[in-house]
């Protein structure tokens, strides 16, 4: 049998030789049934890229992978977007590819471990909602490095993590309600344990305890605009006159707007809603949203710093780095 080639299984997967190199490169470019051939040709030849054999030599793979996990309207959240380009600009400069895999895809998750087994990664950035113990033990066996991007860990932990500071910053969004004159406020928030629904929920609750509100309202949803329809179906129901609605999120907070704008009700007339992220199209909604900005593209920047020290074992100064928040107003409020 001839030595196997880029030609020969593009010829028996029946695609061109262009489509191999991304399968084998960029896999998320590539339809999961072109990934499945072109693997399947690539087991039947025994056909080794040649950075594997690069690695075989004691060479650096110089790609970092981004693990991300899809939503129900996004394959990556608008959230991260900017914190992806931000990271892989980073990791750019020191001539370092990058590629997604996303959790949620049974292949690409596949593809993920067999990546970091067979030695084709040298870092890793694990994005909010991914994180998952067997996730991070293959990492831990295969001595990649990896940082987490999204969420806090406990102080002891050995995790590296970015995260804005959800608490003040949500803090900082129910004290411009409060302050503006807002008084029966509800908080539609996601379901689940994560840090961030935590103190944002307890940042809420302060902020009324300490204004001596007396209204008190959280719904919990699932964390997508079709979620936040649903609160909104359900506050509708619920026939209270609440005049604020605080989200825990924009994309809640878009689908909080359509659908009390489709029951007749008028933002910010009647109802003011608020978001937290200031993801790229919150000041394109009808009205723009008021919301809690996180700066994304430092939360990659540090990301992606943070990652590099460990690929070279330098010292990291903090392994629980929290970035600050800023009020965006807009028309929303």
């Amino acid at each position: 049998m001839k030595k196997p080639t880029i030609k020969i299984i593009a010829k028996d997967a029946g695609v061109s030789e262009m489509t191999v190199s991304r399968v084998i490169n960029n896999p998320e470019l590539v339809s999961e049934a072109t990934v499945k051939k072109v693997l399947k040709s690539m087991e039947k030849y025994n056909y080794k890229p040649k950075m594997i054999a690069k690695i075989l030599k004691g060479r650096k793979s110089k790609t970092v992978g981004f693990l991300i996990s899809s939503r129900q309207e996004f394959y990556i959240s608008p959230f991260y977007g900017e914190c992806i380009r931000s990271a892989a600009t980073a990791l750019k400069d020191f001539s370092l590819r990058t590629l997604s895999f996303n959790l949620l895809d049974t292949l690409s998750k596949s593809l993920f471990v067999d990546y970091a087994n067979s030695g084709l990664l040298d870092g890793m950035i694990i994005f909010e909602g991914t994180f998952q113990e067997d996730i991070t033990e293959v990492l831990r066996v295969n001595n990649i490095p990896f940082v987490y991007v999204g969420e806090t860990f406990q102080e002891n932990s050995d995790i590296v993590s970015i995260s804005s500071d959800s608490y003040e910053g949500a803090r900082k969004g129910m004290k411009y309600l409060i302050d503006t004159g807002s008084k029966n406020i509800c908080f539609v928030t996601g379901t689940g344990s994560k840090p961030s629904y935590i103190h944002r929920k307890q940042a809420y609750l302060d902020a009324i305890s300490e204004a001596n509100l007396e209204y008190q309202n959280v719904i919990e949803t699932e964390r997508s605009m079709m979620g936040g329809m649903l609160a909104a179906e359900k506050l509708v129901k619920q026939k209270e006159e609440i005049n604020a609605v605080f989200c825990f999120c924009d994309v809640i907070a878009i689908g909080v707007i359509k659908r009390l704008q489709e029951r007749g009700v008028a933002i910010p007339k009647e109802i003011r809603v608020l978001g937290f992220d200031n993801i790229p199209f919150a000041k394109y909604t009808t009205p723009a949203l008021t919301t809690i900005a996180q700066d994304t593209e430092k939360m990659g920047m540090i990301a992606a710093n943070s990652l590099l020290k460990l690929m070279f074992n330098e010292p990291l100064e903090n392994t629980n780095i929290i970035v600050p928040t800023e009020l965006i107003i807009r028309e929303s409020t």
